[in-house]
């Protein structure tokens, strides 16, 4: 933001003198502290398109997640490595009294407001909530507080948070990590290939990148990829890894998305259902577990699970399942339920092919 962007942005949040000046010195200090390796992390510099500078991470698996997950996040705005330090006071398991300076990860602004935010893992905190009870608390939903962090933002009109890596999505970030370079140094696809895709998806909202492959020779799996990152087609980024082709689905926008989502079934054409056109290591979910198709005979089929030995069920059960299978809708509201237009079959079992 520039300043008069800044001034708006506080006006709408309606934020006291005091407090804007705060942020706005945050804005604009240096890191306080240069981040450091530690036994188990590797630190590093992300260079930050949203902010135009390179920001710190002292752990490549929470940090710099944490910052993959800021750097798209419409929501947002800004967001500043090592914020100048505060004085908090604890006390640990003892009773001893601690107090000192603490420098958090990130303080970052959102459209909705602005807080200190610290990063930890789950089982860091855990360790931390035993030897400094005062400090880490984990509240009955989940989630982490520090009554001393807080108790420096709330009379600020700020707040403080302890974000735990189980808020990370796995799936999210390493489709951010994997569309990086199509995202930093965009390129173009044929015209008519473009014009073809999006035609294609348009018609066929849902449908997933292997049956759009399918359709035409000429359709590559990069130009699919290029279209993505310049927001040419839309996937839901957290739902499948854009690796497995048969597990992505395509739309020609959010608003598309969204709409079968919440109101209706997707429309792919229902020979995408043919388990004819499922192949060797298509991947499959049969009680929340993956699996893989090792073949699928007249009699037989075989299945391949993450963790143990293959197993054999008979092909016309196998078959009765895929028929019979409900259309289930993934909800909007975060929880994690089936996918709009998954093909979930009874007892739980679903081929991912047929996410639609």
């Amino acid at each position: 933001m520039n300043q008069r962007e800044f001034q708006q942005w506080c006006q709408t949040l309606k934020l006291p003198a005091s407090t804007r000046e705060l942020i706005n010195s945050i804005r604009e200090a240096p890191p306080a502290r240069r981040v450091q390796g530690r036994a188990g992390n590797v630190s590093g510099t992300y260079p930050s398109q949203k902010m135009g500078v390179t920001i710190q991470f002292e752990s490549h698996k929470v940090e710099l997640w944490a910052i993959y997950q800021m750097e798209h996040d419409p929501e947002v705005v800004e967001f500043y490595d090592q914020p100048p330090a505060f004085p908090i006071k604890y006390e640990n398991k003892s009773g001893r009294k601690i107090g000192h300076y603490h420098t958090p990860d990130f303080f970052v602004l959102r459209k909705t407001g602005a807080a200190w935010e610290e990063w930890k893992s789950e089982k860091e905190l855990q360790r931390l909530s035993e030897k400094y009870p005062t400090r880490y608390q984990k509240r009955e939903d989940g989630s982490w507080v520090s009554p001393p962090g807080a108790a420096h933002a709330e009379p600020l009109g700020l707040k403080y948070y302890v974000r735990s890596d189980a808020e990370l999505e796995p799936i999210l970030i390493q489709n951010l990590i994997f569309l990086e370079d199509y995202l930093r140094f965009p390129a173009s696809v044929p015209p008519q290939i473009q014009a073809e895709i999006e035609e294609l998806v348009k018609t066929n909202p849902g449908i997933t990148l292997v049956s759009l492959m399918a359709t035409e020779d000429k359709i590559r799996a990069n130009d699919i990829y290029i279209m993505i990152a310049q927001s040419k087609i839309y996937v839901d980024l957290a739902a499948s890894p854009l690796k497995e082709h048969s597990w992505v689905q395509l739309y020609p926008d959010q608003q598309t998305h969204d709409a079968y989502v919440i109101y209706g079934e997707s429309k792919i054409p229902s020979s995408i259902l043919n388990t004819n056109q499922l192949v060797a290591n298509t991947p499959l979910l049969w009680d929340g577990r993956l699996w893989r198709l090792v073949n699928m005979g007249s009699t037989i089929t075989t299945l391949l699970p993450e963790k143990g030995q293959p197993i054999e069920i008979p092909s016309q059960f196998f078959q009765q399942l895929l028929e019979s299978s409900p259309n289930r809708r993934r909800r909007k509201n975060g929880s994690r339920g089936t996918a709009p237009n998954e093909c979930r079959l009874s007892r739980g079992f679903r081929a991912s092919q047929q996410k639609i």
